[in-house]
């Protein structure tokens, strides 16, 4: 949670200082770029996360990896509302202990469907975003292993810019808290998931 606050603190930093930016050198003859309609993405991401568990066996997983966006957005007149839903090829692993107290605990396979609302500048969109997301886990340890299926809400911050006509690229910070999931495994240990992902990709408006 501390990384993510902390990523969020610069993530404000930066869109409120590429807004700016963004109205002193885009001229006023340019057109805007328009941000309604449909629009399918990549992204490359690295999540971290959090585990608490009630054995102790804390850890947190973590790395890179690819997805897939893609929504549907309607502009107004100063805003834009949007849905959108994306898919990862997630495979963040957390590992501690060893020997026989060796324990895994991994998040996969992350998804979310969000409802988005965007203030554009110009060629420039700041957006915040809140859903509802889905993951796979799995807890090992050398003699037992199991798996579940995570849920609960996500909420997210990030900008958008226009590249080109029906180009625009994507930074954006989402946290998800899935709450605690009990494994059938010896102690019955209860687990509860958070995790943090930071993405960067780009999208085509059509």
């Amino acid at each position: 949670m501390k990384l993510f606050l902390a990523a969020l603190v610069f993530l404000i930093f930066s869109m409120s200082s590429n807004a700016a930016r963004a109205d002193e050198v885009i001229s006023v003859s340019d057109p805007a770029f328009d941000w309604s309609g449909f629009h399918i993405g990549i992204y490359g991401a690295y999540g971290y996360g959090d585990t608490q568990s009630n054995d102790d066996a804390n850890s947190n997983p973590k790395d890179p990896y690819p997805g897939i966006i893609g929504g549907y957005a309607v502009a107004f007149d100063g805003f834009t509302l949007g849905v959108a839903g994306d898919l990862s090829l997630a495979d963040l692993d957390g590992d501690t202990g060893s020997g026989a107290g060796f324990v895994s605990q991994d998040i996969d396979n992350i998804a979310a469907v969000r409802g988005q609302v965007g203030i554009p500048f110009h060629n420039f969109q700041l957006f915040v975003s809140a859903g509802w997301a889905w993951a796979d886990s799995e807890r090992a340890t050398p003699t037992d292993r199991d798996s579940k299926m995570l849920h609960g809400p996500t909420f997210g911050i990030g900008m958008q810019r226009a590249i080109s006509e029906h180009l625009g690229a994507r930074l954006q910070l989402d946290y998800y808290s899935y709450g605690k999931v009990e494994y059938d495994m010896p102690g019955s240990p209860e687990v509860n998931s958070s995790i943090a992902t930071f993405k960067l990709g780009i999208d085509y408006y059509h």
